[in-house]
């Protein structure tokens, strides 16, 4: 049966890549899907090069792209026992897309150190590209101007620079900008973020990393809020002191919905709660903070506004107590937040938190994230202090997490989880069981969303004994109910054998 040419080419669309060579083997299938491909310019004007091969057919692609505009990924990073393109053939590829830079309007490039100045014919002689919208280069462990960028693009709105270098950087940064990130890159001080600033009125997102030496904005004569008015994005990795002045001579009057920082450590100093008041001027009171990690932490203000905060040295975190503290004690989070997302192995570090300073907010939200089995790791966990004897019967040092007024708690699966640690290898189920035990709390009744928990995890168990491991849990304490959630994710099947087990109380939140 042959399908009509416009149906074969809408299929060939919804398959093809930036693979070159699936290219070239769907139009060698048979003489109508020959047809079909060489007559679309759409699927050719879309190329990855990365081996020998791929460079040697670049004329050939150029040529069936016809006038099309083109989608171009320059994969030069080592791989392992994967055929490269040696130097020649790379001068070879960024000469043949220079003679066609009137129609190149999306260029990726990953790149290793030892070639970048093989992309010179193409992004240093000086060119212009009309329509070059998009433009990203990675150029790992690049030595400092082994390529500097000279070009123009006029309509130039995304560009991603790692490692990278500029003749001129005003000439570089077209005013038609919306989303500049600039990584680890030679001369990327005060003065590129004011000229970003002065020269890139639609600026929607703005991403600094690893700062160097910025002393404040005293030489800027209209404020921020004015030249940039749709910065909505801003993510600045410096010195806490640089950043704290940055923030406090740039962007006060701006408000940003989303605020990121990254600084060397974690410590909460006299100076990290001078960023802190800086990070979090003008927003409205918190609401939520998750713990992505021990490095990473995401706060949201009542209206969605998001403020995140890294630590980028290896040898810090933060101390998430110290945080908390910090954050109720200057901040009001007490009174205001109302969800926190952690790992499976952050209980304990949130349940010393709130047990310094317990959250006070209404119908309170925990998610975990079950990242491990493992809850009783002492390198992880510390004794409950000091000890009660009901802990006992709890896996050693574990925390009760005291939330007096929690309404519901989510628990997730994470998918690299397969349950296979060597300490205190139990199901996920069993996990779950003991953490909530350690809950205590004052609210009579709190929903358990259990539906996306990974229940089959590690035993594989059928699907259907999914409603007998819920029960088991809910069955821990009087208080827990199964939530709406879980309604609206579990088959019906599922839903009728959990409404045969469970109690009218159990199921009190959804029915």
């Amino acid at each position: 049966m042959h399908l009509p040419d416009e149906l074969l080419g809408q299929i060939f669309m919804h398959v093809d890549t930036h693979d070159v060579d699936q290219k070239f083997r769907l139009s060698q299938v048979c003489s109508q899907w020959r047809k079909a491909a060489l007559g679309l310019r759409q699927m050719w004007n879309r190329m990855s090069i990365m081996t020998p091969q791929d460079g040697h057919r670049l004329p050939l692609l150029l040529e069936r792209s016809g006038s099309a505009a083109l989608d171009v990924e320059l994969l030069w990073q080592h791989r392992y026992q994967e055929p490269m393109l040696t130097s020649s053939e790379r001068v070879l590829a960024s000469t043949s897309l220079g003679g066609c830079r009137d129609r190149l309007q999306r260029l990726f490039v990953d790149v290793n150190r030892m070639e970048t100045q093989q992309l010179s014919p193409l992004l240093a002689a000086g060119l212009s590209f009309p329509v070059l919208e998009n433009l990203e280069i990675q150029s790992s462990y690049n030595r400092p101007q082994a390529l500097r960028l000279s070009f123009l693009a006029p309509q130039l709105r995304r560009l991603r620079l790692y490692q990278m270098d500029a003749v001129n950087w005003g000439q570089l940064l077209a005013r038609s900008l919306t989303h500049v990130h600039l990584e680890k890159c030679f001369g990327a001080d005060l003065d590129l973020l004011e000229t970003i600033f002065k020269q890139c009125a639609q600026l929607q997102s703005l991403t600094v990393r690893m700062l160097a030496s910025p002393v404040g904005f005293w030489d800027l004569e209209t404020p921020v809020a004015q030249l940039v008015p749709r910065l909505r994005a801003l993510d600045l990795s410096a010195d806490v002191t640089d950043l704290i002045t940055i923030l406090r001579t740039g962007f006060r009057g701006l408000l940003l919905d989303e605020l990121t920082t990254e600084t060397y450590n974690g410590h909460m100093d006299e100076e990290t709660t001078q960023l802190l008041a800086e990070v979090f001027m003008g927003i409205d009171p918190l609401h939520s903070l998750q713990c992505v990690d021990d490095q990473d932490m995401i706060l949201h203000d009542a209206s969605g506004r998001m403020r995140r905060m890294r630590v980028w040295n290896e040898d810090s975190s933060w101390i998430w107590p110290d945080v908390w503290i910090e954050l109720a004690d200057r901040h009001r989070a007490c009174d205001t937040m109302k969800k926190f997302r952690i790992r499976s192995f952050d209980w304990n570090d949130l349940a010393g938190a709130f047990s310094e300073r317990p959250p006070l907010a209404e119908d309170i939200e925990v998610h975990v994230d079950l990242a491990s089995n493992v809850i009783d790791d002492p390198y992880n966990f510390e004794y409950d202090d000091p000890p009660v004897p009901e802990l006992e019967k709890f896996s050693r040092g574990l925390r009760y997490l005291k939330c007096q007024k929690l309404g519901r708690i989510v628990f997730t699966d994470n998918e690299n989880y397969e349950g296979n640690s060597n300490i205190n290898a139990g199901s996920r189920a069993q996990v779950i069981h003991t953490l909530l035990d350690a809950l205590v709390c004052e609210s009579p009744v709190v929903e358990v969303c259990l539906s996306q928990a990974g229940l089959e995890k590690p035993t594989k168990q059928p699907y259907e004994e999914v409603p007998i491991a819920i029960q088991t849990l809910l069955d821990t304490k009087d208080k827990y109910v199964l939530c709406r959630h879980c309604a609206t994710v579990l088959s019906a099947k599922q839903m009728a054998d959990l409404k045969a087990v469970l109690s009218e109380h159990q199921l009190k939140a959804i029915v």
